[in-house]
């Protein structure tokens, strides 16, 4: 069974209450104290670990290892004879890119795309991770998110002095759910995607090849950004790690591919 992150937050809170109510039964102050302290650090790991543990493991000077491979955050390094490779891994957020374009328009992005992509002077790996969703959940989701727009931008519209940028801005999302609604209706099939750029640089030393590769990537992340008009991101810690066990075997369900998506 999977333990998803809602259910070990439930657990920490449950537990760290339980602790606080067994201190206020026994009349201890310092049982008090210290339960109240652990049930915090819990929610708190729990909540911010992935902030928390790489910093956490940094400061002590712990390496984590994922097989052969050593995880320094943003990246990861890994030993190939008298030589390191080191990876970074950039996650892009398709959903602003075009997707109803026409065809010519379409074809113009896909060359700029591949031209910006020509100047780069080091390898790239590009990797979507594609899930079919159900057509009937999917609309029933983007008819609330559709209803929920409908009512804050008549709300903002009948504010005393209404808020133009917002007004803006939940249009837009409107017209979005709209499109989208449209969409389905014309037969397209809905998908969850998440799109994955990777890069690799080599160096005699650990630290010469995990400078090379975040070099690589910010430069990679710029390149990716302009070409597709779309937020890069860098990923790091556990988002590492599952871009490498990804590398050997992709979640089998969707279920357990959101639960490991950040």
């Amino acid at each position: 069974m999977e333990l998803k992150p809602k259910d070990a937050l439930l657990a920490c809170l449950g537990g760290g209450g339980l602790c606080v109510v067994l201190a206020l039964v026994a009349g201890s102050l310092v049982a008090l104290v210290f339960s109240s302290l652990l049930f915090f650090f819990a929610v708190a790991v729990q909540r911010f670990g992935d902030v928390l543990l790489p910093a956490f493991l940094k400061k002590a000077h712990v390496v984590e290892t994922r097989g052969s491979w050593r995880l320094l955050d943003e990246v990861a390094v890994l030993p190939d004879g008298d030589r390191f490779l080191s990876s970074a891994f950039l996650e892009v957020d398709v959903s602003h890119c075009p997707s109803s374009a026409s065809p010519e328009k379409t074809a113009s992005y896909a060359a700029s795309f591949e031209q910006a992509l020509s100047a780069l002077t080091f390898p790239a790996q590009f990797s979507v991770l594609v899930f079919g969703l159900d057509v009937e959940k999917y609309r029933e989701s983007v008819l609330t998110k559709r209803l929920e727009s409908e009512l804050l931008l008549s709300r903002l519209k009948k504010s005393p002095k209404p808020d133009v940028s917002a007004v803006a801005r939940e249009e837009r999302k409107l017209s979005m759910f709209s499109g989208l609604l449209d969409k389905l209706a014309q037969g397209q099939k809905p998908l969850d995607v998440v799109y994955f750029v990777s890069t690799t640089a080599s160096g005699f030393s650990e630290a010469q090849a995990a400078e090379r590769v975040r070099l690589q990537a910010r430069e990679l992340k710029a390149v990716v950004a302009n070409a597709l008009n779309a937020p890069v991101r860098l990923l790091r810690g556990d988002e590492v790690k599952r871009c490498l066990d990804w590398k050997a075997a992709i979640p089998v369900s969707h279920e357990s591919f959101l639960g490991r998506v950040s």
